[in-house]
C-alpha cells in the first residue's frame, strides 16, 4: 500500500514538473504565436502512466505529451526530461 501512494505521488508530481516546463519554456513566443495559441485553450495534451514494481525490478512511470498545434509527441520515462519521440499526422 505504501508504494502504490509512492507511486502516485511520484506520478502527479511528474505531471506538475512537466506542466510548469512547458509553461516556462512556451513563454519566449512571439506576439502572434501567442494570439494563436490563446484561441486554442487545449494546445499541449497529457497522457501519464505507470507499472508497479514486480519483484526484483522498480516500478516506472512518465507521459505522453502532445503538442496539437504541431503534433509533435515527447515521452518521459520516470524522471528523465522530455524527449521528442514523433509526429502525430494531421
Amino acid at each position: 500500500m505504501h508504494q502504490t501512494s509512492r507511486l502516485l505521488t511520484a506520478s502527479i508530481a511528474l505531471c506538475v514538473v512537466v506542466g510548469l516546463y512547458f509553461a516556462l519554456t512556451s513563454s519566449n513566443t512571439t506576439a502572434q504565436e501567442n494570439t494563436k495559441t490563446s484561441t486554442n485553450s487545449g494546445r499541449f495534451q497529457i497522457s501519464a502512466w505507470s507499472n508497479p514494481a514486480a519483484p526484483g525490478s522498480p516500478a516506472m512511470h512518465g507521459a505522453y505529451i502532445i503538442d496539437a498545434d504541431s503534433g509533435k509527441v515527447w515521452a518521459i520515462i520516470n524522471e528523465s526530461d522530455p524527449r521528442e519521440i514523433g509526429n502525430v499526422k494531421k
